[in-house]
């Protein structure tokens, strides 16, 4: 018996999301005729059934969306885990401030080292007026080069600080912004299914494979 196409999928958590691993194409839900269960089909197969292109891929719907279900959210658990994306969050919030404070050190840092340029064009200007000896200037001009150079190496370090800080990439806080949402709800919405699933291929064999927006 094939599905009855009168019966709406609007319910289906998994609509558009099953493909069939065989053909590619869809792979639909809806309820046999005298069921109480809704069931997959390929689309394809649903077709053309009677020159044998592809198979049935039939399953009970709602154990496949239990265990599509149970499968994400132990994927998702390994990827937190994995990636230690809790305690980098943390430490990150933590770190706010010092992260705040160090830039500012450099950037008044930075400042200050672009000075030294109009420094050096003044002493070299007072040595052309005669205003300085050629002596006064190249010990100024010594003195300035040290001090630049002592403002720079403070500004590598500072640098090296903010470099050597455990970061996430935005595109990974988006996505455990989104894994955490999914892993508390007990059932998430189509909505946020898609922004981490792209598809779930299913096969003949009823092997079901989940593949992400991002690579878990």
């Amino acid at each position: 018996k094939t599905i009855n196409k009168t019966i709406s999928e609007n319910n289906y958590l998994l609509k558009k999301f099953l493909r069939c691993k065989e053909c590619g194409h869809s792979i639909c839900v809806g309820k046999k005729t005298g069921r109480n269960h809704s069931y997959t089909a390929c689309t394809y197969y649903q077709k053309y059934s009677k020159f044998k292109i592809c198979t049935s891929h039939t399953m009970q719907y709602e154990k496949l969306e239990e265990e599509v279900l149970s499968q994400i959210r132990k994927l998702c658990e390994e990827y937190i885990d994995r990636k230690n994306f809790k305690n980098i969050l943390e430490e990150e919030n933590k770190n706010n401030n010092q992260y705040d404070k160090i830039k500012s050190q450099m950037n008044t840092l930075e400042n200050k080292v672009s000075n030294y340029d109009k420094y050096f064009d003044d002493i070299y200007l007072d040595l052309k007026k005669s205003n300085i000896s050629e002596e006064q200037y190249n010990r100024a001009k010594i003195r300035l080069e040290e001090e630049k150079k002592e403002l720079l190496d403070k500004i590598n370090e500072l640098n090296n600080q903010l470099s050597n800080t455990k970061q996430i990439t935005n595109e990974e806080k988006k996505y455990v912004k989104f894994i955490n949402e999914y892993l508390s709800f007990e059932k998430p919405t189509r909505e946020l299914l898609a922004l981490l699933i792209d598809r779930i291929e299913i096969d003949e064999n009823k092997h079901i494979d989940i593949y992400f927006n991002f690579k878990i």
